[in-house]
């Protein structure tokens, strides 16, 4: 759908797509039809999440992440069907390491 939001389009968020058609034989073109009542609406990228927090089960040896899941309107109107996660040791240096991959002893699923 990101084609539909910019170029000739120019479609915003939530924008319902409305359509009409038109037919063509030998005889000629037909009248045009109604619009659609409902279609469907333009869906972007999921906004910025929230930080994660850390989770009650966090120890010495084990990190518990939890985060809130994005819904409607801040998913996009689109369901999520992926996280990643970055990491660093929290040092000054801000090197964050994608976590998805990853093979440590801490790692739980």
């Amino acid at each position: 759908m990101s084609e539909l939001r910019t170029g000739l389009f120019n479609l915003a968020f939530r924008v319902p797509v409305k359509a009409k058609v038109l037919s063509y034989s030998s005889q000629g073109w037909s009248i045009e039809s109604l619009e659609n009542p409902t279609g469907p609406s333009i869906q972007v990228e999921p906004f910025k999440m929230d930080p994660p927090t850390e989770g009650i089960a966090t120890n010495d040896t084990y990190i518990d992440l939890q985060w809130i899941p994005l819904v409607p309107p801040d998913n996009g109107d689109s369901s999520i069907t992926s996280y990643i996660i970055y990491w660093d040791q929290g040092n000054t240096t801000n090197s964050y390491i994608e976590l998805i991959g990853e093979t440590t002893p801490y790692l739980g699923s």
